[in-house]
């Protein structure tokens, strides 16, 4: 055994213990404990250091009384910290490598009076110099700082000289402090109402006091304006803008100014409107604020399907859509103007599938199916009415009076279907002329110009599919 344990365990009974035999293992003075047994020297052990055995619970049942450093008296019953000294006293005993007993004391510390931390200089605490364990003491603000004051403990059995205890510190602050002298920061200047930006700057002046630590005093500082900036040019992002605008005015605009912005002649027409850098901006590169002038260019020739009048472009009669005119830029920013959005409506198809249609010596009787209105290549049946049978000519051309009339249903129709709408046509008198029949749109502005044709030939009575009436007669055209 070595270190502690050589002067902690008794082993001398276990020495040259025969193979398969047993031992016990006591405690040396000054340890005791229970000593443990069935420790044995394996049946089989080779190796000299083979013993395996169990420790014993060794402890010291008491050793010498130390001599008592400072701080430390003996009463007839136990051991005490001494008068200004706190804690709890207690002896120890210790063996050193070699065996000794060393008794030791410990628990007891000196009391000290509290003295208040280091602090910076914005608190008061002259009250709090050497306060006694178990007194308090005030702390408040040192002028020129204002604020509440707190209380500082220092706690019974205090061992640490700078053991204040302080829950809360006071919140010490200055109201305020002497203004700037002349001369004024860039940027600011003073009237009879306070601190303003001066010219060519924006903000709000905000005026504080910073401290200066090493002299615990308080200097204003001036904040809050900033040099005014002019706005960015005015930037048209698209080709199309660029040759509708004349943003010339518009490359350097001041804060609080503004300028114009005109449509570029001689392509466009059109009262220009501002563009204004905001007042006091100190943001670079703003944009201009601005709305874009309405311009407008000159009217294309009038075409079929339109009609100018004083509210604009409108759609001719028998046309349906919305008319708009378009101002398209062509080559060095030309304007070419044209006009869309009319077109004429028709049947999307007819077809008899009912009754065939029989002629006797009253006329033509039987039932005409056909389907919704088309426009643009889509069903739109938003501008009509209702739907016109007439008798017609080789060209398409009505001829006389409606022979039947079929009001629009609101019922929605998504694709073409022959049979959304029959009309039914009994005992009509065919005029001279007559080659067939004709399917108009009749829309809010009157009957379209062109419409579905049916042939009424030699083989009338067979169900056939038609086509627009014929594009070689010009004034029923389709347009």
């Amino acid at each position: 055994l070595t270190g502690i344990d050589a002067c902690t365990y008794e082993l001398s009974s276990c020495q040259n213990l025969a193979p398969g035999a047993t031992c016990e293992v006591f405690c040396k003075s000054p340890f005791v404990g229970t000593p443990t047994a069935n420790n044995f020297c394996p049946a089989t052990n080779t190796n000299k250091q083979g013993l395996q055995w169990t420790k014993p619970q060794c402890i010291f049942q008491d050793c010498d009384d130390p001599k008592l450093p400072p701080g430390y008296i003996k009463t007839d019953t136990d051991l005490q910290c001494a008068t200004s000294y706190s804690g709890f006293a207690r002896k120890q005993c210790r063996v050193t490598d070699a065996c000794e007993v060393e008794p030791t004391v410990t628990g007891c510390v000196q009391v000290f009076p509290c003295t208040a931390p280091n602090t910076d200089c914005s608190f008061d605490v002259s009250d709090c110099v050497s306060v006694q364990p178990g007194s308090t003491c005030r702390i408040g603000c040192k002028a020129p700082f204002s604020g509440g004051t707190t209380i500082g403990n220092c706690l019974s059995g205090n061992t640490d000289r700078f053991g204040l205890s302080v829950s809360n510190w006071p919140t010490c602050t200055v109201n305020t402090c002497t203004d700037p002298v002349l001369p004024w920061p860039v940027g600011y200047t003073k009237s009879l109402s306070g601190w303003l930006c001066a010219s060519g700057y924006a903000g709000t002046v905000a005026k504080t006091c910073r401290r200066q630590e090493a002299k615990c005093s308080f200097e204003s500082v001036l904040s809050g304006c900033f040099v005014e900036q002019p706005c960015a040019p005015l930037n048209l992002t698209t080709e199309a803008e660029r040759c509708r605008y004349n943003v010339s005015k518009c490359r350097w605009v001041n804060a609080g100014s503004s300028c114009q912005v005109g449509c570029r002649a001689p392509f466009y027409v059109g009262s220009p409107t501002p563009a204004e850098c905001p007042t006091g901006n100190t943001k670079v590169g703003r944009e201009l604020v601005w709305s874009p002038p309405k311009c407008d260019c000159p009217d294309p020739p009038a075409r079929k399907g339109y009609n100018k009048t004083a509210d604009g472009w409108m759609c001719a009669s028998g046309f349906a859509g919305s008319a708009r005119k378009m101002c398209n830029v062509g080559p060095g920013c030309s304007v070419e103007p044209s006009l869309v959005g009319c077109s004429v409506p028709v049947p999307c198809e007819v077809e008899r599938v009912e009754h065939v249609l029989q002629r006797d010596q009253r006329g033509f009787s039987g039932t005409l199916r056909f389907g919704p209105a088309v426009l643009d290549a889509a069903i739109r049946e938003g501008q009509v009415l209702e739907y016109r049978v007439y008798f017609a000519d080789r060209c398409g051309q009505p001829l006389g009076s409606a022979i039947a009339t079929v009001p629009r249903t609101t019922t929605a129709k998504p694709c073409c279907q022959s049979n959304a709408y029959s009309a039914s046509i009994r005992d009509a008198v065919p005029p001279l002329g007559m080659e067939g029949l004709i399917v108009v749109v009749h829309t809010t502005t009157g009957d379209s110009p062109s419409g579905r044709f049916l042939s009424l030939n030699s083989t009338y009575s067979s169900p056939v599919r038609v086509g627009l009436s014929s594009a070689s007669c010009a004034r029923f055209a389709t347009a």
